[in-house]
């Protein structure tokens, strides 16, 4: 699994490039996640993207939390999603209807802040997730 960025630190793309297969185990793995999940890069460098990221970690919170959705933040090279359970099961729900599906390499779903969505707290961020 790859996982880059653009580095722009006012509105950072990052693409993490996998397998359907990974994609799918980290969908499982959101569905019943009981603590932290660190997914580690490959760190692999990607010609179209400056920064490479060591990982990508999921946090449930344990004793509640003060946002209602999920929170992106990079900390320490790793892509860092926080916040309730209900959240990471709808994240990990669309990553195995997507990458579950008949689909092509380079094949990919933007996961992005809109007014009115159900998943992220306001962003700087916005993740493609990629079929490699």
């Amino acid at each position: 699994m790859k996982i880059v960025s653009d580095g722009d630190r006012e509105g950072a793309e990052i693409n993490v490039l996998a397998t359907t297969q990974e994609f799918c185990e980290i969908g499982h793995a959101l569905l019943s996640l009981e603590e932290r999940l660190l997914i580690e890069g490959n760190k692999e460098r990607d010609p179209f993207y400056s920064d490479v990221l060591h990982g990508i970690a999921f946090e449930p919170w344990t004793q509640g939390g003060s946002n209602k959705l999920l929170s992106i933040e990079i900390v320490e090279n790793i892509v860092c999603f926080v916040g309730p359970m209900v959240c990471f099961e709808k994240l990990g729900q669309s990553l195995l209807n997507f990458f579950s599906e008949n689909i092509s390499p380079g094949q990919h779903f933007h996961l992005d802040y809109y007014e009115g969505n159900q998943l992220l707290e306001p962003t700087k961020y916005e993740l493609i997730f990629t079929y490699d």
